[in-house]
């Protein structure tokens, strides 16, 4: 049995088919140790967890989503998240909750699209003078904020086309994660779009990346 979290864990493992009991296990295990780290006093905060419903709301919702991770990285956002509902106030809980459901409709690549335009604090993306996209082999980002250069795409978007990165920002955008300024004509570029990332997409990178508050 795994420490702290197992013993809550029993039930919503036995419905699960056992191809994904793999990806369970390792959620837990990544789950444990972010919470050993957070916790001063694991046998305390165990006995707290069944006096409130919404940590076990919370715990289960992490075991689901993990259940359907098809990459560790992403587990290990789920095992960040729910770890911080666990060892917080029940409002943390119930938002994390909410990142939970999140991180479920946001692939691999969509984080990090995420935490690109978190840390940059503003992208922006060209179009065509049309408002048709460029070709797909030139480069879409044009500036970062502070009219920086553009950062290097990570790896897993480094063969993403324009129209992958609209699509993903479109995504991202309809989860109110970022938000798009209208799009605004540039002499030099033609048309262009800027995105900047909102609370609720800081607070989940911040989280994420296991950074204080």
């Amino acid at each position: 049995m795994i420490p702290v979290v197992g013993s809550l864990a029993g039930f919503a493992i036995d419905q699960l088919p056992a191809r994904r009991m793999n990806r369970v296990v390792t959620y837990l295990h990544l789950l444990h140790e972010r919470v050993a780290a957070m916790a001063a006093d694991l046998n305390t905060l165990r006995q707290q967890w069944d006096q409130r419903p919404e940590a076990s709301g919370l715990f289960e919702a992490g075991i689901s989503a993990a259940a359907e991770a098809t990459s560790d990285p992403r587990m290990e956002r789920l095992a960040s998240v729910v770890a911080s509902g666990l060892t917080a106030n029940e409002v943390t809980a119930m938002n994390a909750a909410r990142r939970i459901r999140l991180l479920r409709e946001m692939d691999d690549g969509e984080f990090a699209l995420l935490v690109i335009v978190e840390r940059e604090r503003r992208i922006t993306l060209r179009y065509a003078d049309d408002y048709g996209w460029l070709d797909d082999n030139t480069v879409t980002f044009i500036s970062a904020g502070g009219e920086q250069p553009p950062p290097a795409l990570p790896a897993e978007l480094a063969d993403w086309s324009t129209s992958d990165l609209s699509t993903a920002l479109n995504h991202l955008a309809g989860l109110g994660v970022i938000e798009a300024n209208l799009a605004q004509h540039s002499k030099e570029h033609g048309a262009i779009r800027s995105y900047v990332a909102t609370p609720a997409g800081q607070e989940l990178v911040r989280i994420v990346s296991g950074e204080p508050a």
